[in-house]
Parts: C-alpha cells; structure tokens; sequence
C-alpha cells in the first residue's frame, strides 16, 4: 500500500494557506493572481494524487474501480506539468518579463505541456506511461481478502518528469539572471521549489509507495506565503490598497520588463480634514469604500489584472491596461 498521509497534509494545509490568501486580499495583482492559481492547481493535483493512490476501502467499488483510478492518475499527471509551468510563470511575473516581447518563451512554455499531453494522450491504447492491473490484497479494516487496483509505471513515465523539470529549470535560469531583485529571504523562497522538488521526485522514483512529490510543492508554496505574500509589507491597512514600497517595486520591474500601461493618479484634497474630523473607524470605511470603487472601475476597463497604490496624504495610483485602445 503506497504511504498517503503527506498528501493529507498537503490539502489541509493548501486549503488553509488559500484561505488565508483570500481573508487578507492578496489575491489582487499579477504576481498575486498567478500565485492564487498556482495555489489551486496544486491543491487540485494533490487531490487527484490522493484519490488514485489511497485505500478508500469504505468505497470499495471506487476501490476496485480500474477506470476511476486511472482517470484521477490522468487529471494528476495533467495539472502536475501545469503546476510546474505556472511556478516558472510566477518566476517570469516577479521579475517583471513581458511575455508578448518574446515568441521564443511563448513556444517554451507551450511546446512541453503539448508534447507532455500528447504522451498522456497515446497511453490510452499503449499503457506505456502508466497503468493500473487487479490484485489480491487484505483489507486494513477487517482483515478480509479483497481485490484492489495496483498502480504500475511503463517505460516513459520518465518523459512526463522530465518535462516538470524543464520548466523549473526554465525558472531557475530566470531566478538566478534576476537574483539582484530580490532579497535574501526572498530568493530563497522563490529558489526553495527546486531543491524539494527535485529530491522529492527523486524520492518518490526510488521508493514509489512514499507519496512525497505534492507535499514538497505545498511546502515551497508555504515558504511563499509567508515570506512573500505578506499583508503587512504591501498592503495599506487604512485603504486596503498597496503601499508606496510596493508601487516602487511595480513601477520598476514594469519598466525594466518594458511593460505599456495606463497609469491614474488621483487625490483627495480634503483627506486630512477627512481624517481629523472623523472617527478611525469611519475613515477607514471611507478610504476603502473609495479604492473598492476604483478597483471595480478598473476591473471593467482593464485589459489585464489592474492594481491601486496608496501614496500617502490622500494620494492614489491606480495602474491598468486598457481593453482597447481608445480606453
């Protein structure tokens, strides 16, 4: 029986590491999109990585169920490759790269997940990727004889790893060329996938009953979320719209990567008078009530994911793209 808890603990731990992204709105902005939907495509593939290895002997006809195994191998396999496309998408997205300015880049992220769907593809009729065959087995909650599903890897299933593969080191290669961006606890947040993930995958080849490969993307996902996506370094508290550091960061890595956007900014000439005449609770109400309604405005118009700065002394950014050119 192949050892399963690691991916228990992976779910319960995405689950509340998502939600915990959403009660502290940092799920706006590109690099915090991109990591919410890396978040979910991983829990997604932990969960298919669960359902296709567990005993599930309270189901024993899903349990015994060859085509439901081998369909949840199928939708893990699938989102493992984007999960490792998405980590080095959020790579290119922190360091600021336009993907529009490079063909080459589009073809590198397409062309592997295609060849790697492909793959899955043909092992329907070959099984030389994976398969699943019947076996005798005694269950774990009677002690009765029971026939179960047995998990098998073919010839190629070595492709599909290396695929992932190359995409973390489409990542790192990014990482490394930009390591100046970052501070030390930074790099080593965004650099943490690599070394777990290349000795869980490696741990998980040798000993393929040790189901390790989803908790060491959770963990590196963790070390993000703390490390990173930190409320109290980018986000206004008053406004609930970001602060003058993170504008700073924005701003440069837009023009390093040559980024064209439309930038608004905007005042409110009476905010101190606002401040002083009413109560914290109130004008904190006000201030958000007025960033809500900006970033609704600019949800409508924006052409990508839109972002509002608060400057201090009733000064705002608001920082989008067009949905055509006219605006």
């Amino acid at each position: 029986m192949r050892i399963y808890y690691f991916d228990i603990c992976a779910i319960i731990t995405l689950g509340l590491m998502i939600f915990s992204v959403y009660s502290r709105k940092m799920n706006r902005g590109r690099l915090n999109s991109v990591f919410v939907g890396l978040s979910w495509l991983a829990l997604a593939d932990t969960i298919f990585d669960l359902i296709c290895n567990a005993p599930l002997e309270h189901f024993p006809a899903v349990m015994r169920s060859i085509a439901f195994r081998t369909v949840s191998c199928y939708g893990y396999f699938a989102l493992r490759v984007l999960t490792a496309a998405v980590y080095a998408l959020l790579i290119f997205v922190a360091t600021g790269y336009a993907f529009k300015n490079s063909k080459v880049l589009k073809i590198l992220f397409v062309v592997p997940v295609v060849v790697d769907y492909i793959f899955l593809i043909q092992n329907i009729w070959t099984r030389n990727v994976f398969y699943y065959t019947y076996k005798d087995s005694i269950s774990d909650l009677t002690g009765d004889a029971m026939i179960t599903t047995e998990y098998h890897r073919g010839p190629l299933i070595p492709i599909i790893y290396i695929v992932s593969i190359l995409y973390l080191v489409l990542g790192i290669a990014r990482l490394i060329q930009k390591r100046k961006m970052f501070g030390r606890s930074k790099f080593i947040a965004y650099f943490a996938i690599f070394p777990l993930n290349f000795l869980a995958v490696g741990l998980q080849f040798v000993y393929p009953r040790l189901l390790v490969e989803m908790f060491a993307m959770m963990i590196s996902l963790y070390l993000i979320s703390i490390t990173i996506m930190r409320p109290e370094d980018t986000v206004d508290p008053t406004s609930g719209a970001k602060v003058y550091n993170a504008y700073k960061t924005d701003f440069l890595t837009d023009f390093d990567a040559g980024r064209n956007e439309w930038v608004i900014i905007f005042k409110i000439t009476n905010d101190m008078s606002l401040n002083s005449l009413l109560d914290e609770t109130m004008y904190r109400a006000i201030t958000s009530h007025i960033v809500a309604t900006v970033f609704k405005d600019a949800d409508k118009h924006a052409r990508g994911v839109s972002d509002v700065y608060y400057l201090q002394h009733g000064r705002y950014v608001c920082e989008y793209r067009y949905r055509t050119e006219q605006g």
